[in-house]
């Protein structure tokens, strides 16, 4: 009997080591766990990455679901959910080629062109015209939709090293929307690029406005300023962890040379990270 007791017990401690082992080779410190967005306030939402360090979905503070993304093995997002208490308000179907282009979208249909003069899909139908250019990483550099119902829509960005220096929303033929960056070139770059390129370039098709607060970039966004006539701005300050990451992104704002307020923008939660 002592001698199945002693196995038993040396079952559960090898049992207990491994499984320490495995989670302590599955945490990376350098991938996102959750970004709090205006944290400690109404309006805070948190996203939150899987183990691969990827955008899976956004809730409210208190868990209340907001959008889920589902992805294929490419990093592909093939269903896209967003939900409003608990409804779904819209969803997104979508599959791709072998080459990871989008194919269609909630059966319609995307024709892609790649060319010397650049890339874009597009669709035409009775009721809808739509168009996207694109750049190198698959992503809006001019949106333009129109329907028979609806005014036209057209969104403008203008990239310099992979960093969204201007945006641009433009609704039956006036400008209603100008945001202009600066950005800070910090040791690992901005974490929230390549955990979201995959939302990404899907959101260049469907939701254009999901860029304009410019924190998709290459680099860490360092500023923001608005259109002509427009004094306000803001300046962004940041704090990096000890692996050279970001940690924290806070704003000032300013009207003109006059401080308004200062804002706890959002808070950047790595694996192994404690979690509030």
């Amino acid at each position: 009997m002592k001698k199945y007791v002693f196995l038993f017990v040396l079952a559960i401690t090898l049992f207990s080591c491994s499984s320490d082992d495995t989670s302590s080779i599955l945490v990376n410190p350098e991938l996102l766990q959750r970004v709090d967005f205006y944290p400690n306030t109404a309006n805070e939402t948190r996203w939150n990455f899987n183990d691969s360090g990827i955008l899976d979905h956004i809730t409210k503070a208190d868990g209340t679901l907001i959008e889920k993304f589902i992805y294929d093995s490419n990093n592909n997002v093939i269903r896209d959910t967003k939900y409003n208490n608990g409804s779904i308000v819209a969803d997104y179907v979508v599959t791709y080629n072998s080459s990871n282009i989008i194919t269609t979208i909630n059966g319609q249909a995307y024709n892609y062109i790649y060319s010397a003069a650049g890339f874009r899909y597009f669709y035409s139908n009775a009721t809808e015209n739509f168009n996207c250019e694109i750049n190198n990483d698959l992503l809006l550099t001019e949106y333009t939709y129109s329907n028979s119902v609806s005014p036209e829509k057209k969104y403008e960005a203008v990239y310099t090293n992979s960093n969204m220096i201007s945006f641009q929303r433009t609704t039956n033929g006036s400008v209603d929307l100008v945001r202009n960056y600066s950005f800070l070139n910090v040791i690992n770059g901005n974490p929230l690029r390549n955990a979201c390129l995959g939302v990404l370039k899907l959101k260049s098709l469907t939701d254009p406005e999901f860029f304009k607060d410019g924190i998709f970039s290459r680099s860490v966004l360092s500023s923001l300023s608005f259109e002509s006539g427009n004094s306000a701005h803001y300046n962004f300050g940041l704090l990096i962890n000890s692996h050279n990451y970001l940690s924290q992104h806070d704003i000032e704002v300013y009207d003109g040379d006059t401080f308004v307020e200062y804002i706890n923008y959002s808070k950047y939660y790595y694996q192994g990270d404690d979690l509030p």
